[in-house]
């Protein structure tokens, strides 16, 4: 569930169950928008879009994701 953007950052809530899962296709998904930006509203990126995932139970508390 998308919960919210901050800034550059975007909140996910995921239950632990399906974190390992989630977080591939969370990436993916992010990896892919300015592919998608340009093919379906011909909006090029002059910016490189990375994606760095780190999770946990609070945004004090949270670990970089490797993956």
């Amino acid at each position: 569930l998308l919960v919210n953007t901050v800034h550059a950052s975007i909140v996910f809530d995921c239950h632990r169950d399906v974190l390992e899962k989630a977080l591939p296709l969370i990436k993916e998904t992010l990896n892919d928008v300015a592919a998608e930006l340009n093919d379906k509203f011909g909006i090029h990126l002059n910016v490189p879009v990375t994606v760095e995932i780190s999770y946990g139970p609070t945004w004090g508390d949270t670990t970089k994701w490797k993956g």
